[in-house]
């Protein structure tokens, strides 16, 4: 797909994943309630300019937009690091778990 093909395809799919984002704040906060965070959830949908420095250095193809792993993220800090393999437990119930950074 083309860069142009693929910013077309992008900006069909802004609002649904805008739309994704927040169901899936929801649904993960209402998931992780008993938890303690140490910062609200952080979310995003990965912007078009995001994109394409992506596609600069690290060049994928891409059949479409909703191919790229990452188009929408959530962050969640933990305050204690004890409960991170309970909130691990919790997502991977609920979710497709794609990757998962701990720090």
């Amino acid at each position: 797909m083309t860069r142009e093909e693929l910013k077309a395809d992008y900006n069909s799919h802004a609002a649904n994943a805008e739309r994704l984002r927040e169901v899936l704040v929801e649904q993960v906060e209402s998931l992780l309630s008993s938890m303690t965070l140490g910062v609200p959830l952080e979310s995003r949908v990965k912007t078009w300019s995001s994109v394409e420095e992506r596609l600069e250095r690290k060049p994928i193809e891409l059949e479409k937009i909703t191919d790229l792993d990452d188009l929408v993220g959530i962050r969640i800090i933990l305050l204690f690091r004890r409960d991170l393999d309970t909130t691990l437990g919790l997502l991977k119930s609920a979710f497709e778990v794609i990757r998962v950074e701990t720090q």
